[in-house]
């Protein structure tokens, strides 16, 4: 589990097919670009699943198999990125 130093008896490996190790220092960096781009407030639990996830998705498929959406979203004129990134297609 997060924070622990062992695994726990409950845990089943069965379902397990992967797994990724990420730093106290990775996951709190992850909460804070999480909170800084996104504007969404969140802890270190939350910034372990996301730097672990882009950990997993960087580690497992090449860089072409990364893609953007079908349809664009217009960045809102509220966002962070909205002054530096006009034409976010």
């Amino acid at each position: 589990g997060i924070g622990l130093d062992y695994i726990p008896a409950t845990l089943s490996f069965e379902h397990v097919s992967d797994a990724v190790s990420v730093t106290d220092a990775e996951a709190y960096a992850a909460a804070r670009k999480l909170t800084r781009i996104e504007g969404i407030f969140t802890g270190g639990s939350s910034g372990t699943a996301l730097a672990g996830a882009i950990k997993w998705i960087l580690g497992s498929v090449t860089p072409c198999h990364l893609g953007a959406p079908l349809e664009p979203r217009p960045v809102p004129a509220a966002h962070p990125r909205a002054a530096r990134d006009p034409d976010p297609a």
